[in-house]
């Protein structure tokens, strides 16, 4: 291997990697079937010669072109067009014919590479190599030997591998290879569908992210989301700086408003006033210029959007063209796509104001607590990086005087605010408290609060 990388083009993929695989790689991508191994070969080698100019070799054992070239142009994929330019090779053949072939010096293989250049190949599927011997000693001996030719021909490549469902022993293709790509699905708990992953268990001789990372089939191919990590540079924000919510009298109870950089949870029951609260806290930044985003798990966006009309909020949200709004239904939330498209708006807008309308919901998409405090760690880590200040929404029992806070996650804000229901007088009132806020006084009163035609106003302020 020449130490150099090569991108393959699929996106996160690259980014897993730092940058690509390493040049004259043999990469195992090993799975169930429909997983997505075929694809993910696929893309590798049409992207190598579509973006980078990297000529390219197919090799099929199961599949005519012609099967090839329809699923490829699922994905606006050409293959066809890519060999007429001279730019890829498709080969239907059987695992004899290959071996034999690729190991004699001038053989087929090596013509077809030289004619076109081949710097990438993908064979589909190693597992065919069995029909050669029943002897596990000589199989890997073949496949060994199949790798090297690969090598001496300078091409990159994917080899796909089926696996059964169940986990079984490590196959000794693993070992010989030079990175190891996994794919596979798991059902989520307590939804009637599956989430695709992919890992990385091995990539010999560079440096790469570990874990289970989602992915996707777009329209345009295979695209990864690598789960979220924080920054391992410091963060240094501003703790003299505040925020104001655009609430007068919950500013002062904040003591002028939330820390900038700072992330607020607004706790409540069903109907409080959680999502206007929020809202109002994004009008506030986008009448004084401050990018800013509404995240919502729990409406549609027209629903939103009613909301923000309802209390006058929409036409400055609309016409300041500072302010955006994503909508991420909990039934089918991938939250890394969630965290890559917040991201995505982060850098493209110079975001300062976030609120993800709700918590909840998150919670029931990441249902084990270690893993869903890395992750919010890691988004709120990016949003303190940026210098924005953030509110998280949570929904509560009507029947709860304290929110229960789960310990894991409340290490993580720096702020509570409890919007409640108590009766006075035999009517239903609404008030809200400050339970919390680091680094500075604040107000402990429990306080009254309607919500009129400009939103919350806070009794007596």
């Amino acid at each position: 291997m020449t130490g150099r990388k090569v991108p393959t083009g699929i996106p996160g993929l690259d980014d897993l990697l730092f940058g690509g695989i390493l040049r004259g790689s043999c990469v195992l991508v090993e799975g169930a079937p429909g997983t997505g191994k075929t694809t993910l070969g696929l893309q590798f080698v049409y992207q190598g010669a579509a973006q980078f100019g990297e000529p390219g070799m197919v090799i099929t054992f199961e599949e005519f072109p012609e099967a090839l070239y329809r699923d490829a142009s699922n994905f606006g994929w050409d293959l066809k067009g890519m060999e007429g330019k001279g730019l890829l090779r498709v080969i239907a053949t059987s695992p004899h014919v290959l071996v034999d072939q690729i190991q004699e010096p001038g053989g087929l293989i090596e013509q077809m590479a030289r004619e076109i250049g081949a710097k990438r190949i993908l064979v589909d599927s190693i597992t065919h190599f069995q029909r050669l011997t029943d002897d596990p000693v000589r199989l890997r001996e073949i496949i060994d030997g199949f790798f090297n030719a690969l090598k001496r021909l300078g091409l990159t490549a994917f080899v796909t591998k089926e696996l059964s469902e169940a986990e079984g022993p490590i196959p000794f293709e693993a070992y010989i290879a030079d990175a190891v790509i996994k794919l596979y699905h798991e059902r989520v708990p307590y939804a009637f569908r599956r989430v695709r992953y992919l890992e990385i268990l091995k990539a010999r001789g560079q440096e790469h992210i570990c874990g289970a990372h989602t992915f996707v089939f777009t329209p345009q191919g295979i695209r990864v989301f690598p789960f979220p990590m924080a920054p391992e540079q410091e963060i240094v924000g501003n703790p003299t700086r505040r925020v104001r919510t655009g609430i007068e009298g919950l500013d002062e109870m904040l003591n002028g408003g939330l820390v900038e950089g700072f992330c607020a949870l607004v706790a409540g029951p069903p109907g409080a006033g959680k999502t206007t609260l929020g809202l109002q806290f994004l009008h506030e930044g986008v009448v004084n210029d401050e990018p800013s985003l509404f995240v919502s798990l729990e409406e549609r966006l027209y629903k939103i959007f009613l909301t923000a009309q309802a209390f006058g909020f929409l036409k400055d949200l609309i016409e300041r063209e500072c302010f955006r709004a994503l909508s991420f239904p909990s039934a089918g939330l991938d939250v890394s796509d969630l965290y890559a498209q917040v991201r995505q708006s982060i850098e493209e807008m110079g975001i300062k104001r976030v609120v993800i309308d709700g918590l909840t919901d998150l919670q029931a998409n990441i249902p084990d607590p270690r893993q869903l405090r890395e992750y919010l760690f890691a988004l709120l880590s990016l949003f303190e990086q940026h210098g924005i200040t953030s509110i998280l929404t949570q929904e509560t029992s009507p029947a709860e005087v304290m929110p229960e806070i789960d310990p894991n996650i409340s290490m993580l804000i720096d702020a509570v605010i409890c919007l409640r229901y108590v009766e006075k007088d035999g009517h239903i009132k609404r008030v809200l408290n400050v339970l919390k806020m680091r680094t500075s006084a604040h107000d402990m009163e429990v306080r009254e609060f309607r919500i009129g035609p400009r939103g919350i106003v806070v009794e007596g302020a």
